[in-house]
């Protein structure tokens, strides 16, 4: 019951701050303001009975998330680092399609390169698939001269 009465005087003394704050005199956002706080009131003053009746609402967090804070940590790094590697593979593909265009005079929309990682994050793979006029390049010059500055496997077809 404490935290009730303690969460009643929250939210009247946030209310009372914001209605200070906001401008003008019976504005739409002071309307809004009333409705959201005789709202958060209401539900503060109907839990009580809501537990004395036994179907009270469980507010815990890993019922609300559907995880525990451990498990979405280590989920939220699992995409973290999907990211980071997808804007690796998109900043080397478009390096790779400059060096292409340099050193080999192959047009950007002549080459569809593709990057491939190992599961520990490294480079694994650099597969081009040459079209258009870029076909008469030899691919195996190509293959070598990226296997030798990237150290990881090519393949050119």
């Amino acid at each position: 019951m404490g935290n009730t009465v303690l969460a009643l005087f929250g939210v009247a003394f946030a209310a009372a701050l914001c209605e200070l704050l906001l401008p003008g005199e019976g504005s739409g956002t002071k309307t809004a303001l009333r409705l959201l706080v005789s709202l958060a009131v209401l539900l503060l003053l109907a839990r009580p009975f809501f537990s004395l009746l036994g179907t009270a609402p469980d507010l815990a967090f890993e019922k609300l998330v559907g995880e525990a804070p451990e498990e979405s940590e280590a989920h939220y790094q699992d995409i973290f680092d999907r990211a980071v590697q997808e804007g690796c593979a998109q900043d080397l593909q478009k390096g790779l399609a400059l060096f292409l265009s340099q050193e080999y005079g192959i047009a950007e929309e002549d080459a569809d390169i593709y990057v491939h990682f190992d599961s520990e994050g490294n480079l694994h793979l650099i597969e081009i698939y040459l079209s258009g006029r870029a076909l008469l390049q030899d691919p195996d010059v190509i293959a070598a001269d990226i296997s030798a500055r990237l150290h990881c496997e090519t393949e050119v077809r």
